[in-house]
């Protein structure tokens, strides 16, 4: 689009971390990349170090949001549950997922920036984040009702729309097809990158403290829920440094000249 940023200069662009696919005679195949997770992962960990903190405060109102839920719902009041959970997908996850995503892109690209300027940018760009979730929410929905593998490719193809509105400037239907257009040929990879990991880390927090340390410390499940939450922030500014240095990878990628 028109108001698209410039690439990055050279001493700000991401870390390429795509390595050649090979044929099954193990030569590299042209015109192929895949993504290297296990770099990806070992990177965002290490950028994380001092965005850490900041990035864990700006997450903090979802934590509180998926805390209050959870109370509401052991305590038998499910219409309130569902109105916290509407007002966090409506309100907060887009200003604060916007803003930890505008701060972990300047973290990644070793410019500085302040807590108060990422949740400016995301209030600028509210209005687009908000179109953006719905139009990936309703492509996403429509494909699982469709079948539920279209729904999971669409998710993947689609997961870089809002990372597009904040970071390169872009209106939703914009992003949307940016998303679309960085993604392509990397599914496969983007799958494991994105949904594998941090699925095996979510069932590693619920078994942990859903089920093993359950009856070990006589937890009840509101106990154990909010345990669970808790951990799951915890982990939260490292997927979000590792979301945003893939998306920052998938551009430069995309870029004339990009490997």
């Amino acid at each position: 689009s028109s108001d698209s940023p410039a690439p990055l200069p050279p001493e700000h662009a991401p870390s390429i971390t795509a390595v050649h696919a090979t044929d099954v005679d193990g030569t590299a195949a042209p015109g192929i990349a895949r993504l290297d997770v296990v770099r990806l992962v070992s990177d965002a960990i290490a950028s994380s170090g001092t965005a850490y903190l900041p990035l864990l405060v700006l997450l903090l109102p979802t934590l509180l949001a998926s805390l209050l839920a959870a109370l509401a719902s052991t305590m038998g009041s499910s219409g309130i549950a569902v109105l916290i959970h509407l007002l966090d997908a409506i309100c907060i996850a887009p200003l604060i997922g916007g803003a930890a995503t505008f701060y972990a892109q300047h973290t990644l690209t070793q410019s500085r920036v302040t807590i108060a300027a990422a949740l400016r940018r995301a209030a600028d760009r509210f209005v687009q984040l908000l179109l953006a979730y719905i139009l990936v929410y309703a492509a996403t929905f429509a494909g699982l009702l469709l079948c539920l593998i279209p729904g999971i490719y669409l998710s993947v193809r689609l997961v870089y729309t809002f990372y597009a509105v904040v970071i390169e400037n872009r209106s939703a239907t914009d992003a949307f097809k940016r998303s679309l257009m960085v993604t392509k040929g990397h599914w496969w990879p983007l799958f494991l990158a994105l949904f594998g990991i941090f699925f095996l880390v979510g069932i590693l927090a619920y078994f942990i403290f859903g089920v093993a340390l359950r009856p070990v410390l006589d937890l009840n499940s509101l106990n154990s829920d909010l345990l669970v939450a808790v951990a799951t922030c915890l982990l939260g500014p490292i997927g979000v440094m590792y979301y945003t240095k893939v998306f920052l990878t998938l551009a430069n990628m995309a870029e004339p000249g990009g490997h």
